[in-house]
């Protein structure tokens, strides 16, 4: 894992998470890069990783931080737990596909799950050849975009993939996990969780306040 992380950074630990769309706040990479290089050589749970970060970020007053792609503004306990979940997916996904490849293995299975977007519902659950496209199966990385913000392993994304063998079963295989229903309830749910988390952090943060306010 760690000659892993090593190839990938080109010798350094800098923006594993590659973060480098948020604008101003170096601080916040440090850190999430940390959480993401702590769950990789296990040194914690990547829930335990991600949270002390958050911790860290909030109490030395980088409360938010800003996309300097989309501009858009959002709280660091969001930005946070997306990065450092899409870093350690891709991770554990390039060294899927490094080991398939030093051990001659040329398919994958990408799982599948019922609320997928619309865009991954299309190559969820299939058998994919990472040496190109072949007469029986499709080019992984053309399919599933693998590598980019949008596909496979990408932002929020929850799939993952598997080395794969001729005769091997697909538990995938002849269901149906189109849902589009649970794909917007779900979208809505995550919308109110953001929310309550926000709303909490304010009333924390106020709480806080008020009591320096007595101490002055």
């Amino acid at each position: 894992m760690v000659e892993h992380v090593d190839k990938v950074t080109e010798d350094t630990w800098n923006n594993l998470s590659k973060t480098q769309a948020y604008s101003g706040v170096q601080k916040y990479v440090e850190l999430v890069d940390r959480a993401v290089l702590e769950t990789a050589i296990g040194d914690k749970s990547w829930s335990k990783a991600r949270q002390d970060a958050i911790d860290e970020l909030v109490q030395t007053g980088v409360p938010t931080v800003t996309s300097g792609n989309t501009g858009r503004t959002e709280s660091v306990a969001t930005a946070a737990e997306r990065n450092t979940r899409t870093a350690v997916a891709r991770m554990s996904g390039d060294i899927t596909l490094q080991t398939a490849k030093q051990n001659g293995i040329t398919l994958v299975l990408v799982s599948a799950h019922y609320g997928a977007r619309p865009s991954h519902a299309v190559w969820q659950g299939k058998v994919y050849s990472i040496v190109g496209k072949t007469d029986k199966y499709d080019d992984f990385y053309t399919a599933t975009e693998y590598g980019t913000m949008l596909g496979l392993c990408g932002i929020n994304c929850r799939h993952s993939f598997s080395a794969f063998a001729e005769g091997m079963h697909n538990p995938y295989e002849g269901k149906d996990y189109s849902d589009p229903k649970r794909y917007q309830d779900e979208q809505q749910q995550r919308a109110m969780e953001r929310k309550i988390r926000y709303l909490r952090r304010k009333k924390k943060a106020l709480q806080e306040q008020g009591k320096a306010d007595k101490t002055d």
